[in-house]
């Protein structure tokens, strides 16, 4: 398996698994579906899931989260 994609490879995959498995949560305790964290695997679009969940009202806000 090393022969193909090598041992940068190898730790790009083990870096997309564990960036999917830390989104996935993250998007459940919001209120979202876990199924959103499957988009961080394109590039550059982590910022705007990461911006969608950084403005969204969670479960525990009292007020609506603006302050």
């Amino acid at each position: 398996m090393l022969s193909n994609i090598g041992l940068p490879g190898l730790f790009l995959l083990i870096f997309l698994v564990i960036n999917v498995v830390a989104l996935w949560k993250l998007f459940q305790r919001s209120g979202s579906n876990g199924a959103w964290a499957l988009l961080g695997i394109i590039p550059g679009f982590q910022f705007f899931l990461l911006w969608g969940v950084a403005f969204k009202r969670w479960p525990g806000d009292e007020d609506g989260g603006t302050n």
